[in-house]
């Protein structure tokens, strides 16, 4: 009896030992860190391109070596950050593959976040932070949404677009506007072709298109009649902090016969 009372104390004994070494990594909830809205995070880090450069370019490296079979992989963690923004912990809520999280981790544990003050005191908080990947064209994982600000590379300077802005663009004269721009093939139309086009929109600071990319196609020159018609539209830009900036958007176009 107390040789079995000793192996159980010292079962116990390692299992708190191993639960004790994955803290930092994943940690219980600790009242040392104020739990935040991670929306109230992402805004005030919006207006540091580095940051969001930073995320997406490290982010798509990592998400690119992975070879899975899922279409979409989704992520899920709670940040936890010191009061100098500095990374602190993390917790996996939602994950596609453990190898894969701690890879993610070595990145962000090197990531500097946005200060919290309350009265005047910066604060050790925590927040929740996902994002999703899908496979591209080329078969590679690519990330598709980031509740942190990320970017998306346009253009032969492989410009930075804000993909999560304050004020998304607007189209100027709204959506009539657009129809307007919207020449239906003939030869779709003669073939009973129909369908809805997903086209990503890439936004200057002055409101003009400055390029396009199919997310979602439907082909036979819908695709293209899609992207002109969107290329000779007018927007308001969008908007961070009152200043108009660089931003990409989904804009879906619908084609159907009466």
């Amino acid at each position: 009896m107390k040789q079995l009372l000793v192996i159980l104390i010292l079962a116990t004994s390692i299992t708190s030992c191993q639960n004790e070494s994955r803290d930092t990594f994943i940690p219980s909830y600790s009242k040392e860190f104020k739990i935040i809205d991670g929306t109230e995070v992402s805004n005030k880090l919006l207006t540091d391109t580095k940051f969001a450069e930073n995320l997406t370019k490290e982010l798509n490296q990592i998400l690119s070596t992975y070879s899975g079979a899922d279409e979409k992989l989704n992520f899920e963690y709670i940040i936890y950050s010191n009061s100098d923004g500095s990374f602190a912990k993390l917790k996996v809520i939602k994950s596609t593959s453990p190898d894969l999280d701690k890879i993610i981790y070595d990145k962000i544990k090197n990531w500097k976040f946005a200060t919290y003050q309350e009265n005047g005191t910066d604060m050790n908080y925590q927040f929740q932070w996902e994002f999703a990947a899908s496979k591209n064209s080329a078969n590679k994982y690519e990330l598709t949404y980031s509740s942190l600000p990320t970017v998306g590379l346009f253009g032969k300077n492989n410009d930075s677009y804000y993909i999560q802005v304050e004020q998304a663009p607007e189209i100027i004269g709204g959506i009539i506007e657009l129809s307007k721009n919207i020449v239906y093939p003939a030869e779709a139309k003669k073939a009973g072709i129909q369908g809805k086009v997903f086209v990503k929109a890439f936004i200057n600071e002055n409101g003009d298109v400055e390029g396009t990319k199919i997310l979602k196609g439907v082909g036979n020159g819908l695709d293209e009649a899609a992207t002109q018609a969107i290329m000779q539209t007018k927007f308001k830009p969008g908007m961070i902090k009152g200043k108009a900036v660089k931003c990409e958007i989904a804009i879906p176009i619908m084609f159907k016969l009466q």
